[in-house]
């Protein structure tokens, strides 16, 4: 059976309700899109801290004290107020 006959089917409406089904099925998505990533932002997530990690003393005999490195002086990050 083609479905291009069938009776009171997509086809046989006519072409300005198959264009605004058409286009409704892809406002839907964004309509989806925009309440999903409200939703997240309301609730939120977790930010992830991005610093450098500061090491301030290695345990003598422990196997970090084994692995060579390079003192590195702290300088904090240039802020403007």
């Amino acid at each position: 059976s083609d479905e291009r006959n069938l009776p009171g089917g997509f086809y046989q409406k006519p072409l300005r309700n198959r264009i605004l089904v058409l286009l409704s099925g892809s406002a839907m998505n964004y309509l989806v899109a925009i309440i999903l990533f409200s939703v997240v932002f309301m609730i939120g997530f977790h930010a992830y801290n991005m610093e450098e990690a500061v090491i301030n003393e290695v345990k003598v005999g422990s196997p970090a004290a084994l692995v060579p490195y390079q003192r590195k002086i702290y300088q904090p990050a240039f802020r403007s107020s």
